[in-house]
């Protein structure tokens, strides 16, 4: 009966283990993943990977601003890996998307210290795979839903 305890025991602190590196370490798993055999599993879509300058409009105190940043993309397949590499925006956003054709689809999050700022986006590839031109909707600081347009362009 101890051995049935103990088993039970060690099998659900198993799974609770598991439970939480999936939710602390997947992104930075599934990131590391895309940037190491992204270049090989593409299957014919468009190739986003690489530096984008990031352009997005945002209100903030009454005021409607304007943000820039540098994301770098990483890619498997049709799923995409964004965060933010640098720029003049206190923003620093992490993005995971999905591709299908000329659209890229997916969620954002403000990696910020103190932002709580999240939402989704959507874009379409132009210029030959080097402009994205798209739509942000997300949750401000006091639980508004914002919305603006976000512009990306291959550096």
């Amino acid at each position: 009966m101890t051995g049935v305890i103990l088993a039970t025991v060690g099998g659900l602190g198993a799974l609770l283990f598991s439970a939480v590196i999936k939710i602390f370490f997947a992104s930075a798993v599934e990131y590391f993943a895309a940037r190491s055999i992204g270049k090989l599993w593409r299957r014919g879509q468009y190739d986003v990977r690489g530096t984008w300058k990031s352009v997005y409009d945002y209100h903030s105190g009454g005021r409607k601003l304007t943000a820039e940043q540098l994301m770098n993309f990483a890619q498997i397949g049709n799923t995409i890996y964004g965060h933010n590499i640098g720029g003049r925006s206190k923003h620093k956003h992490k993005m995971k998307l999905t591709l299908d054709g000329h659209f890229i689809t997916g969620t954002w999050r403000n990696t910020a210290p103190g932002a709580g700022h999240h939402g989704v986006a959507q874009f379409r590839i132009r210029a030959q795979g080097n402009e994205m031109n798209g739509q942000w909707v997300g949750f401000d600081g006091d639980s508004n839903i914002q919305s603006g347009p976000w512009r990306m362009v291959r550096q």
